[in-house]
């Protein structure tokens, strides 16, 4: 599957309902978007099942160093404080990247819900960003913002539809950049990324939303 979910934000928003996992894979939302044209029947079918797409999986081969990701917002494996999340100003949170080697030429990051019933569910995709830049700021996006699961191209905050989830902020770094744009899926940027990687490091949050037992 090479096509993009890459609809129109304010249709989706419209029609399928607004940050929820649940609602992007619900069966009516599943519907409006195949009457729309907006994917095709192998997309259909992928998200009916709930299965990742077919594309090649990464395999991980190789021996990186260790990058320290942190961020002064909260701490690894507490809670993500709400104004990160779907139920406040919906931003992505501060984040800081120490231990950088001197060969990198960019950095990606990753931030997925780890918990999701529907697999690894995406939440932010940016790469191509300055390896000397070792402070990402909150509400920033100082790369190429590829598309989450949601649909979009920019930072979508943990909306779980029930109970607490893991979500991690995996950071690469690389030793060039990627020859992808903003139309790039994750399954995109891993398979392009996985050769060039000279170092990782992840920061870990927990949410979950009040009511949502």
């Amino acid at each position: 599957m090479t096509k993009k979910l890459a609809y129109n934000r304010e249709h989706r928003e419209e029609e399928v309902g607004r940050d929820t996992e649940e609602n992007v894979y619900s069966e009516q939302g599943r519907s409006n978007l195949l009457a729309a044209g907006e994917i095709d029947s192998a997309e259909y079918g992928v998200m009916r099942g709930y299965e990742e797409s077919p594309a090649e999986k990464v395999v991980k081969d190789y021996e990186v160093a260790e990058l320290r990701v942190w961020s002064p917002a909260f701490k690894d494996r507490e809670e993500l404080p709400g104004k990160y999340t779907c139920d406040d100003i919906n931003v992505n949170p501060p984040l800081t990247i120490e231990d950088v080697p001197d060969e990198a030429k960019s950095l990606a990051i990753i931030f997925e819900d780890v918990d999701s019933k529907y697999g690894d569910f995406t939440h932010w995709l940016l790469f191509n960003v300055d390896p000397e830049m070792n402070e990402i700021g909150e509400d920033s996006s100082p790369g190429i913002e590829g598309v989450n699961s949601f649909g979009g191209e920019e930072y979508r905050g943990p909306c779980p539809e029930s109970g607490r989830h893991r979500y991690v902020f995996n950071v690469y770094a690389l030793n060039q950049s990627l020859d992808l744009g903003s139309e790039a899926s994750k399954e995109e940027v891993e398979q392009s990324m996985t050769p060039h990687i000279v170092a990782e490091g992840s920061l870990t949050g927990f949410y979950e939303r009040s009511g949502k037992v």
